[in-house]
């Protein structure tokens, strides 16, 4: 069985009932199709903002690359995400590293969860290891416990003494939960959830 993302295996915890189900049916169907970046929305934002730390090349690569995009559904969102994102850097001391990366196979899964953080940042003295929030839908506590208990468990040994974190680009709000919530064994159960559903859909 393949591996799932991150941000996949948090929008089936986030359901319940049909909703929860149909979520599993959607991500095998993604998985199933060969990726294609134009489904990708926020793609070139993401790396422009990557680019813009690891390759030093400051806010004004960020702003550059939302005002060239062609796509007119892109180009909307890009403006105010990159005059949030640049809001929130404003005045910080940031250097960057390169964020830990793993996989997530609890023992017996024949699931794995990718857990890829797109940035490692050096704020003020401080790592942060950072999972960028694009939407508009409001970022739910219960996301950001999800997100943050998976880097914390998976990438802590890879980067020990970072602080795992959810920038809520939009409204400019780094979430960190330290300690992190112990959702652990609910979420083993969450992906032999999965699992089971998954031949079936």
């Amino acid at each position: 069985m393949p591996d799932i993302t991150l941000t996949q295996l948090v929008d089936v915890v986030s359901k319940s009932g049909s909703p929860k189900a149909t979520c599993v049916k959607q991500i095998k169907e993604q998985l199933a199709s060969p990726y294609d970046p134009r489904n990708d929305f926020y793609k070139i934002l993401r790396e422009a903002i990557v680019d813009a730390h690891a390759g030093g090349l400051g806010k004004a690569h960020i702003s550059s690359a939302a005002s060239h995009v062609a796509d007119p559904r892109r180009s909307a969102q890009y403006g105010p995400i990159a005059t949030a994102y640049n809001s929130w850097w404003g005045r910080k001391t940031i250097t960057w590293f390169a964020p830990p990366r793993s996989t997530w196979t609890p023992a017996g899964s024949a699931f794995g969860v990718v857990v890829n953080p797109e940035l490692g940042l050096d704020i003020n003295g401080v790592h942060y290891v950072v999972k960028l929030y694009f939407k508009a839908d409001t970022l739910s506590k219960a996301r950001v416990d999800i997100i943050t208990q998976l880097m914390h468990d998976e990438l802590t040994p890879l980067h020990a003494g970072a602080q795992f974190s959810v920038l809520d680009i939009r409204n400019k709000k780094l979430h960190t939960v330290v300690p992190p919530t112990g959702l652990g064994p609910a979420l083993v159960a969450e992906l032999a959830y999965v699992a089971a559903l998954w031949p079936l859909v």
